[in-house]
């Protein structure tokens, strides 16, 4: 009976634990969506770039508050393999968010991707305005 408690009571904790985790990761990436993310893009400053394409975007229909989100779909390659990924980013109306995605439609833009896993990437609008991020 004593073992019976103690391996629900380690379950439970494992539960509870996991559950933790998913919602802080939660919580962090909604601030970090929030922010303009520059969470992400200070632990991601070392990582290798790469050229990538924006694909295609989608605006709507999830928002936060009053807000669209607007998520831009891109694709990249590493070593030959062809990779992709996405990024959000907020606006004050779906209409904004639309003729952003027109914008960032077909663009070409810097990528990292993290070195040993070349499917993980991010896409940091900060180096892409300021042109530091160079071709790989």
């Amino acid at each position: 009976m004593l073992l019976t408690m103690n391996v629900l009571i380690v379950i439970y904790l494992v539960f509870m634990l996991g559950l933790a985790v998913v919602v802080w990761w939660r919580l962090f990436s909604m601030l970090d969506l929030l922010l303009g993310h520059p969470l992400r893009d200070r632990l991601t400053a070392h990582w290798p770039v790469t050229e990538g394409t924006a694909e295609n975007f989608e605006a709507g229909p999830r928002s936060i508050g009053r807000r669209t989100i607007l998520t831009v779909y891109y694709s990249y390659r590493v070593d030959d393999c062809l990779y992709s990924g996405s990024f959000a980013r907020l606006y004050d109306s779906y209409d904004s968010a639309y003729f952003a995605g027109l914008r960032w439609k077909e663009r070409r833009i810097s990528i990292r991707y993290k070195p040993g896993r070349p499917s993980v990437s991010f896409f940091s609008e900060r180096s892409w305005r300021l042109g530091s991020a160079s071709t790989a």
